[in-house]
């Protein structure tokens, strides 16, 4: 391995995150106004982000506001034009990996100050906003309608608070799982609920208190399909732990210097106390929050 495949290994490690199931991308997918390209507001880790740009593959651009994410998105080797250029270019590179992956290089991956963009108007055909507490959501959603076209469709996703999944076997399992559960929802209440921004308290809303200047279009999955739409990750405690830890409520809470971190600190010695061995990798949840717009004409 090259100097230069080394780093990008090391890049593409800094996206983290949970993933999205194949039921929520497609349903997702399924959204396309077919109006217009497709640009992704991204405030989340960024494998969301990446897995959304290459299941739309239609010149499906990707805006985060961190510089970091937005380099190791692009560091994917199919995962942009310019990557899969740039190992073109390299003669220590193999061409011939170009030729056992599926190349996608429609994708665009970009930093913006966030929620405002550098596009022009009604550019584009649909508008995901992904995690948009992170940049301001009635700002976002402002800037989704000036980007869309008419007739174009917006979506605002996020996802709430995650939940331990328990394993079949061993039986006893169940009542470990649900330990954990009532540790993670009493922690997240008692540690961080104070420090949650209105932004936050929208999304543990559901979205359902934010002023939506579109026309609402319902939405309309159901049944087993419906259940299978959240975030998954499979961790064991020490990710977990280090995912928690870069949480902008937590930072905020430690940044206080007040009571609630003893709080957080007894929250993360309960889960410790519950989650069993720190190696054990346990299966997360996270449901999502949606709302789908449509934009019709002035």
């Amino acid at each position: 391995m090259s100097s230069e495949e080394l780093r990008e290994h090391q890049l593409r490690d800094r996206l983290k995150g949970p993933e999205a199931t194949c039921e929520l991308i497609d349903y997702i997918g399924s959204l396309s106004s077919g109006t217009g390209p497709t640009i992704v507001l991204s405030g989340g880790e960024g494998i969301f982000a990446v897995q959304l740009a290459e299941c739309l593959c239609n010149g499906a651009v990707v805006v985060h506001h961190n510089s970091a994410v937005v380099e190791a998105m692009k560091a994917r080797v199919l995962g942009s034009k310019s990557a899969v250029v740039n190992h073109l270019r390299d003669p220590e590179r193999d061409p011939a990996i170009l030729r056992r992956h599926e190349i996608r290089p429609a994708i665009g991956y970009r930093w913006c100050q966030l929620p405002q963009t550098a596009f022009k108007a009604e550019t584009f055909g649909t508008v995901i906003i992904e995690q948009g507490h992170e940049f301001g959501i009635a700002a976002a959603l402002a800037e989704a309608k000036r980007l869309l076209r008419k007739n174009g469709k917006v979506v605002l996703l996020g996802y709430l608070p995650f939940e331990a999944v328990a394993r079949q076997k061993p039986l006893k399992d169940s009542a470990t799982t649900k330990l954990i559960n009532d540790v993670l929802e009493h922690g997240f209440e008692q540690a961080l609920g104070a420090f949650v921004t209105p932004d936050e308290r929208h999304l543990l809303d559901r979205y359902r208190s934010v002023s939506f200047p579109f026309n609402e279009v319902a939405v309309a999955a159901s049944g087993n399909f419906r259940s299978r739409m959240f975030m998954r990750a499979a961790w064991n405690l020490f990710t977990l732990h280090h995912f928690i830890e870069g949480w902008p409520v937590v930072r905020r809470v430690k940044a206080s210097g007040s009571i609630a971190n003893i709080d957080l600190w007894n929250f993360s010695k309960a889960l410790k106390n519950t989650w069993g061995s720190p190696r054990t990798r346990r299966v997360l949840n996270w449901p999502i929050a949606i709302r789908v717009g449509a934009k019709t004409s002035e």
